[in-house]
């Protein structure tokens, strides 16, 4: 019976982490902007990217979630990779209109449409 306070606290910590995660998934559904290109995270886990460049005519696809606060997008569709590459970016701030975030080592910024 010493270990039930214990189990007790990580349950209660696992269901925070997990609300924490789909409230962060929910706060970055949407369509996001920057000087390169704009993406779209739609709630049912699928992502568009589309380069504001006209050297890069693609659109690249994939899906994404939220895991261990980082934003995990999968590319299943793109003219210029491969599918099946996976990036794991720290989410470090959303809100006030602005997804900000770290993706090797570089820090992101995308504005809200």
């Amino acid at each position: 019976m010493k270990f039930t306070p214990i189990v007790l606290t990580l349950c209660l910590f696992m269901v925070g982490c997990s609300r924490h995660g789909a409230q962060l998934q929910k706060s970055i559904t949407g369509t996001w902007t920057n000087d390169a290109y704009t993406v779209s995270f739609v709630s049912d886990g699928a992502f568009t990217l589309r380069f504001s460049n006209p050297a890069h005519t693609n659109i690249t696809q994939g899906s994404w979630l939220v895991k261990d606060g980082a934003l995990v997008c999968t590319i299943t569709y793109s003219a210029e990779v491969s599918a099946g590459i996976t990036s794991a970016m720290k989410v470090i701030r959303v809100g006030d209109g602005q997804l900000l975030f770290e993706d090797h080592g570089h820090t992101n910024l995308l504005i809200r449409q």
